[in-house]
């Protein structure tokens, strides 16, 4: 027999009116045996219980009813009923955390954060492990609090849960180091240290942040240690050479002969070239053959399969489908590249287009379907092109090519051009490049390519080259591109890499900045940083950014380079470069609205600086951002 809900509810209303409400809870279990999914009726049955004194049951009910509409994702009717039960029960420390919880998913962060401090003041101490997910989720509200991060370190260490203190004291360490933090660095890394002394990447972060203090001594301490632990670390022995080098220690070149080979047996080949080019200009001799090694290996590593010569455009549309995948990479949107490029394979399986699906498929973990066009490219290539191209897919995940790797002497006929010709035939050249400080004219030289135009590593960047003709893409009329031999689609993006030099000027360390700008535009970037690391100035700052993004995180040198910004005078010369790579970096690091509001600040305060290439990226993120 059906239970007719509406007749029952009059009934439960009819007894409250009368004051009998033991029998209007009566009715109102009737309705919920029968619907038990009756939120409205649940909380009137609380209330009712509440009423005749029956507090357990009422407690009960409300209890159900807040998880019921946490589960429907009505989450600002469970903060009502929270409230509630918090009235009733003021001393119930869980509900604190759980009122958090909801305000957190309904989206208001501003009320959830101060109970999630509440609830881990008020449980730390009563149960570490029910607080720390209220201490995480602080940490997620407000990421740049550190003094939270340290005392929630310390809260866990004090109970003796190392383990736990000891992550977030290593998060407190990559979150300083991001902000270029040294000192503070430094300090975080001994206290964890008193938890796990022997940890070298402990050590390795201790010494870093010495270094950067100019404490060669303190850092050398920490690196001893680290190095008996970890002899082939090679992060280890470069912070080793660096102490040796500003010490002037004899120790320097067997230290970077090791470094060397450790790189190489890392596979870190732009270190071991470094390394070894360092070593041979402190006179170490026998490396000639090294050096070649070496200069192979960091050329086949930056070699990209859209590099082949075979995968340069020969149409109009392919050339327009791989500038767009070019510049969507290069600007953060790889997905929307790949998405594109699954449309344009339908109608356009040129080698040009093969070549960037398979790169950027892969890249985005369509691993299976990247492999299918990498088969096809290979089936159009031939000769050098093809065990190129095959020891490149392999090392995406491919197939073994069967064939061993290109002795040092063919590293000529790698895509890039070789930066060691002087070992061919020494009457071709006047300078020894050998040298990493040796001086060299940015304009004259033929640099490598920057492995951070795209994020896939080196090679033509045809998008200015373009966009200078056209404005956005989608502006370029097909009747007014430049011929596929104007568009210099294997010449590097100069700017991007290599900043124009500023005119000389009488300040200190000028000279030192134009070294270290002719150095980045050889794509000698550890020798860069090297030689900029005490140099002061907004370009000094500029430059060490693009190193930085070759040597570490674009994040870390967009940081670094913000706050360099944020203290500097706007009338600085090197003020408006400064801006530019900082949008650059932002765009790269994921930031691309911050990039946008940088640009338009260059463009209002310094609209003669660059300025097609200034306004063809705020038209295209203002494209690509919708």
């Amino acid at each position: 027999m059906a239970v007719d809900k509406n007749a029952l509810e009059q009934r439960a209303l009819t007894f409250l009116s009368r004051g009998q409400v033991d029998r209007a809870v009566s009715a109102y279990i009737a309705i919920l045996k029968a619907d038990p999914r009756d939120r409205r009726i649940r909380q009137k049955l609380a209330e009712a219980y509440l009423k005749v004194g029956r507090g357990a049951d009422a407690e009960r009910q409300f209890r159900q009813l807040a998880r019921a509409y946490a589960h429907d994702g009505n989450h600002r009717a469970a903060i009502s009923v929270l409230k509630r039960l918090m009235e009733l029960l003021p001393k119930d420390l869980e509900l604190v955390g759980q009122l958090a919880e909801a305000h957190f998913a309904a989206g208001n962060r501003s009320d959830a954060l101060p109970l999630y401090r509440k609830a881990w003041d008020i449980t730390w101490r009563v149960d570490i492990i029910k607080a720390i997910p209220f201490g995480e989720q602080v940490l997620v509200l407000t990421p740049g609090d550190q003094q939270f991060l340290v005392d929630m370190a310390e809260s866990c260490l004090s109970v003796n849960m190392r383990d736990k203190a000891y992550e977030l004291y290593m998060r407190a360490i990559r979150d300083l180091r991001r902000r270029g933090q040294s000192e503070d660095v430094g300090r975080m890394a001994l206290r964890a240290l008193a938890i796990r002394p022997d940890d070298p990447s402990l050590l390795k972060a201790a010494a870093e942040a010495a270094l950067d203090v100019g404490d060669h001594d303190m850092a050398l301490s920490h690196l001893v240690p680290a190095l008996e632990r970890s002899p082939e670390d090679a992060d280890i022995l470069e912070l080793v050479a660096r102490c040796y080098e500003s010490q002037g220690d004899a120790q320097l070149a067997p230290t970077l002969v090791r470094l060397a080979q450790a790189c190489e047996s890392q596979g870190l080949a732009e270190r071991w070239l470094a390394a070894v080019q360092q070593a041979q200009a402190l006179g170490v001799s026998g490396l000639d053959r090294d050096l070649a090694r070496a200069s192979g290996a960091a050329e086949r590593a930056r070699f990209r399969l859209w590099n082949l010569p075979e995968a340069e455009p020969q149409t109009e549309g392919s050339l327009r489908i791989c500038v767009r995948a070019e510049v969507m990479t290069r600007y953060g949107f790889r997905g929307r590249a790949l998405d594109e490029l699954r449309d344009a394979l339908v109608r356009d399986r040129s080698a040009a287009v093969l070549a960037w699906a398979t790169e950027i498929f892969i890249a985005e973990g369509e691993t299976e379907d990247g492999l299918q066009w990498a088969s096809e490219l290979l089936e159009a290539l031939g000769g050098d092109s093809a065990r190129s191209a095959a020891r490149r897919i392999h090392a995406l995940g491919g197939p073994d090519p069967g064939f061993d790797e290109a002795p040092p002497e063919q590293a000529a006929h790698a895509p890039v051009e070789d930066a060691d010709d002087e070992l061919i035939d020494d009457e071709l050249i006047d300078d020894d490049d050998t040298a990493p400080q040796a001086e060299a004219d940015p304009a004259a030289s033929s640099p490598e390519p920057d492995e951070e135009l795209n994020p896939f590593g080196s090679g033509s960047d045809p998008f200015d080259d373009v966009f200078r003709e056209g404005g956005t893409f989608a502006e370029v009329d097909p009747d007014e591109m430049p011929p596929l031999d104007e568009l210099a689609l294997d010449d590097p993006f100069a700017e991007a890499a290599a900043p124009e030099p500023d005119p000389p000027v009488a300040a200190e360390g000028s000279g030192t900045v134009e070294e270290a700008a002719s150095m980045i535009g050889m794509g000698l970037f550890s020798q860069a940083a090297r030689a900029l690391r005490d140099v002061d100035g907004l370009r000094a700052a500029a430059l060490r950014s693009i190193c930085q993004r070759e040597l570490a995180t674009p994040h870390e040198a967009f940081d670094e380079l913000r706050d360099h910004i944020d203290d500097a005078d706007e009338a600085d010369e090197g003020y408006p470069e400064a801006l530019f790579e900082l949008a650059e970096l932002g765009a790269r690091a994921g930031k691309q609205k911050l990039a946008l509001r940088t640009l338009r600040d260059l463009e209002e305060g310094h609209p003669d600086f660059r300025r097609n290439e200034v306004r063809t990226r705020i038209k295209l993120l203002k494209r690509l951002l919708g």
